[in-house]
């Protein structure tokens, strides 16, 4: 989950583990929960 999260955030220049306490978090988490259950089917 976290390599895919990884991938969707390279164009923000972002990694999952930088997400925590950025001001944008809620908006990024929800985007790669998101993508998640389309592309892996999980959350």
């Amino acid at each position: 989950m976290e390599l895919h999260a990884d991938k969707i955030l390279k164009p923000d220049r972002l990694t999952f583990r930088q997400l925590e306490g950025h001001p944008q978090e809620g908006i990024f988490l929800e985007a790669v929960k998101e993508d998640a259950l389309v592309h892996l089917g999980i959350i």
